[in-house]
């Protein structure tokens, strides 16, 4: 259930992307495009769905660094650490790739199958909250549009950048208030 859940939420959204990433070529007969998949696989646009691209971003880093670190390190185990913008994942490559093939992801449970990827900690951009006597990071996420909330979007947030937390402010007159 929660499979077919996760492809009727998230399938329309990649087609619509989908369709307006192949708009910008002229020749679209002669076009030959896949998409990495959360398992580490590559399909074509058309099979592109929902549940099968989940962590298809961090499955592409895992693919990429066992290709290209493995050889180099005498095939010992190699560890990869990807921290993106809203999430910092950790996945393990010692000559194959691990699958999983239950894992549940932002409260929803995927039944398909996935790359060994867990989810550690937030990531570059998320913003930080103080919330029942607590700091508490993400899940939200700062963002950019083009940047970060100092480029004079009138917003204050905290982000984590790592090893730092940076307060973003609009101007200088904001940044004396907080102090």
């Amino acid at each position: 259930m929660f499979l077919a859940s996760a492809n009727a939420y998230l399938t329309p959204c990649i087609q619509e992307y989908v369709k307006g990433f192949v708009g910008g070529f002229k020749d679209k007969k002669k076009l030959h495009v896949l998409f990495m998949q959360s398992d580490g696989g590559l399909t074509p646009m058309d099979n592109f769905n929902g549940s099968r691209a989940v962590l298809s971003g961090p499955a592409g880093g895992v693919v990429g660094y066992a290709i290209t670190t493995q050889e180099q390190f005498s095939r010992r185990p190699v560890i990869g650490f990807d921290m993106g913008g809203t999430s910092t994942d950790v996945s393990r490559y010692d000559g194959k790739y691990e699958h999983v093939f239950e894992s549940t992801t932002a409260g929803v449970c995927i039944q398909a199958p996935q790359l060994d990827i867990n989810t550690v900690a937030a990531g570059g951009g998320s913003m930080l909250f103080f919330r029942s006597g607590m700091f508490v990071v993400g899940p939200e996420s700062a963002g950019a549009n083009p940047g970060p909330a100092c480029y004079g979007r009138g917003i204050i947030h905290y982000v984590i950048i790592p090893n730092h937390i940076v307060s973003l402010c609009k101007s200088r007159e904001v940044r004396q208030n907080l102090s």
